[in-house]
């Protein structure tokens, strides 16, 4: 289990790495960060049944809509 979590955190810096490399860094650090707090958000509403999912959820549609904007 640790070893497969270390393989696909391995090839997920390499693919960020190229993706810095060749896109616009700009836009890809937001994505990743952006990927970063969508995944707390579900994390913590699955893991730790936090509360106000529906406000947080409606962030994260905002967070997308303005990655998308940043993007174009």
């Amino acid at each position: 289990e640790i070893f497969g979590q270390g393989i696909a955190h391995a090839i997920a810096s390499i693919l960020n790495s190229f993706s810095v490399a060749l896109g616009n860094p700009a836009v890809i650090i937001t994505a990743m960060r952006a990927s970063g707090v969508l995944a707390g958000i579900v994390s913590g509403h699955s893991y730790f049944q936090e509360r106000k999912f529906s406000s947080k959820l409606i962030v994260s549609v905002c967070l997308i809509g303005g990655l998308i904007l940043l993007a174009r």
